[in-house]
């Protein structure tokens, strides 16, 4: 077991699969190559991030040491680091024994929090097409919609600090030796 063992996302990670699931149960396909997945990139390396930071409260990783257990790019780590920093969610430490914190306790953070510090989910108020006859969400985007929603408020009632504490035997961002 890696050192970061009390990182674990879970399966929330993804919020595509979400909409996935949501979309499977109306029978229809929305998801596809074609078609976004609700959680950019960005949000998930910035999940990532703050789970390994978490994970051990009050003391600084450097930005290579993330980068090496996210499996984040460190040039995109970089620029993640400091939308966090920016949204208050991280400090960074210069010097000798440096880097980065979170500024606030795990179990005050939750994932809508880091999701919308880095890239928030995009609710659809009006129509996306901008046609003038429809005052109301069509019946697609009001589905879309409603799965946005959703994803907002499972992220919303999930801390940071939840995650790290799971007792879930799938480590994510570490290798488990079968056993």
């Amino acid at each position: 077991m890696c050192q970061f063992a009390a990182c674990r996302l879970g399966p929330l990670l993804t919020a595509g699969r979400v909409f996935i699931q949501f979309a499977a149960s109306r029978r229809q396909h929305y998801h596809s190559k074609e078609c976004p997945v609700m959680l950019s990139k960005t949000a998930e390396y910035a999940l990532r991030a703050i789970a390994c930071l978490g994970s051990q409260p009050g003391v600084a990783s450097s930005a290579d040491r993330l980068a090496e257990q996210t499996k984040v790019p460190r040039r995109y780590l970089n620029r993640v680091l400091q939308d966090l920093a920016a949204d208050g969610l991280v400090t960074s430490r210069p010097g000798p024994g440096g880097g980065y914190v979170l500024t606030r306790d795990a179990d005050k953070v939750t994932l809508l929090d880091v999701v919308n510090s880095v890239a928030p989910i995009e609710r659809i108020r009006e129509c996306p097409l901008g046609l003038q006859s429809h005052r109301q969400l069509c019946p697609l985007h009001a589905e879309l919609d409603k799965a946005y929603a959703a994803t907002e408020a499972a992220f919303r009632n999930v801390t940071i600090g939840e995650l790290v504490g799971s007792t879930n035997p799938i480590v994510p961002l570490c290798e488990v030796p079968d056993g």
